[in-house]
């Protein structure tokens, strides 16, 4: 079984997860990514949307997202544990989100 965090995602991504991203040492993916969540997440409960050059918290879980300030790319992809976990595009699966 893989190593879970506190946060009960895996530590490293599975291996049918497709192609991912770690914000902190990754470059930025192309503007077509516009929205990213953690990896095993459930976008439609917590993701980062793509605003301009920043990211902007939302979903269900997003506390206040009109009033969080967006974030650069490189702060994306941090759980409430503090673990740094691998994000993946959800793009298509916001408008479910909503």
């Amino acid at each position: 079984m893989a190593d879970r965090c506190r946060c009960g995602l895996p530590v490293d991504p599975p291996e049918d997860t497709g192609p991912h991203w770690w914000p902190a040492r990754d470059p930025e993916p192309l503007p077509t990514v516009r929205a990213v969540a953690l990896v095993c997440e459930d976008a439609g409960f917590l993701r980062a949307e793509r605003d301009g050059t920043r990211w902007r918290t939302a979903g269900h879980a997003a506390a206040h997202p009109g009033y969080a300030p967006a974030r650069m790319w490189g702060e994306l992809g941090v759980c409430w544990a503090g673990t740094e976990h691998a994000v993946v595009d959800v793009t298509g699966q916001q408008a479910a989100g909503r």
